[in-house]
C-alpha cells in the first residue's frame, strides 16, 4: 500500500529517442560554391604576384645588361650594342649584348658576356623614343649603342611593358629607363617623372646652354691671349 494515496508512479524510460537534424545536399552545394569561389580567388592573387615578380626580374635584367654595357665601355674601352630584338618564332623577346674589342686578352671575357642572350618571357612591348617613337614590334629590331668611353651613346627613353600603350591600363605593368646620352647611374622608374633624365628638352636645353657657355669661355680665353 503506498504511503500517499495521492501520489502516482511515473515511470522514466532509460532511453530517450532524439530527433538529429541531418545536412541536406542544397546546403552542401551551397559550403562547395564558397569553398571554389574563395579558390579562384586566391589563385588569381597567386598569379597575379607571379606575373609581377616576374615582370620586375626581367626589368631588373635589362637594368644589368645596360649596366655592363656601360662598363665595359668605360673600363675595357670597348663599343658595346644593347640589342632587343624578336625571337624566331614572335613568342618572346631578347636581349643580347655584342662588344667590339680590339685588345685579345679580353677575348675570353668578351666571349663570356656576350654569348648568353637572354629571353624575356614578360616584357612583351619594348618601346624606344629616340626623337621619334619606335616600337620594337614595328621593326623587330633595335640597338643601343655604348661606343668611345661615353663619346658616343644612345640618347633614349626606353619603356618596357606588358601592353602596348603606354596609357594607364588596368592590371598593365611598365617600367622606364632613361638613357641621356652619357654615363650616369642607370635605373628604372615607374614614371617618366620620377628621373630628370628622361626630360628629353630639358636635357637638350642644358645641353644647348653648356655649349654656348663653353663657347664663350673659349672666346674669353683667346682674347687674353
Amino acid at each position: 500500500m503506498p504511503l500517499f494515496s495521492g501520489s502516482k508512479k511515473v515511470l522514466t524510460p532509460r532511453f530517450q529517442l532524439v530527433s538529429k537534424r541531418f545536412i541536406t545536399l542544397f546546403e552542401i552545394l551551397i559550403v562547395m560554391a564558397v569553398l571554389a569561389i574563395g579558390t579562384m580567388g586566391i589563385g588569381f592573387n597567386v598569379h597575379r604576384a607571379l606575373r609581377e615578380q616576374h615582370f620586375k626580374s626581367e626589368v631588373e635584367l635589362v637594368v644589368d645588361y645596360l649596366r655592363l654595357a656601360q662598363n665595359l665601355m668605360l673600363i675595357m674601352d670597348a663599343d658595346v650594342r644593347v640589342i632587343f630584338e624578336t625571337s624566331k618564332n614572335e613568342s618572346s623577346n631578347i636581349i643580347r649584348l655584342e662588344v667590339d674589342d680590339s685588345s685579345k686578352d679580353n677575348g675570353p671575357l668578351i666571349k663570356l658576356v656576350t654569348d648568353k642572350p637572354k629571353e624575356l618571357n614578360y616584357i612583351h612591348f619594348i618601346d624606344f623614343h629616340e626623337g621619334k617613337e619606335m616600337g620594337l614590334a614595328e621593326t623587330g629590331k633595335a640597338v643601343l649603342k655604348f661606343y668611345s668611353k661615353g663619346s658616343v651613346m644612345s640618347r633614349v627613353d626606353l619603356r618596357l611593358g606588358t601592353n602596348e600603350s603606354d596609357q594607364d591600363v588596368r592590371g598593365a605593368l611598365q617600367k622606364f629607363i632613361c638613357l641621356p646620352g652619357y654615363p650616369k647611374p642607370i635605373f628604372s622608374v615607374d614614371s617618366v617623372r620620377d628621373d630628370p633624365a628622361c626630360d628629353q628638352e630639358k636635357q637638350a636645353d642644358f645641353e644647348q646652354k653648356l655649349t654656348q657657355f663653353t663657347l664663350q669661355e673659349i672666346q674669353n680665353l683667346s682674347l687674353q691671349k
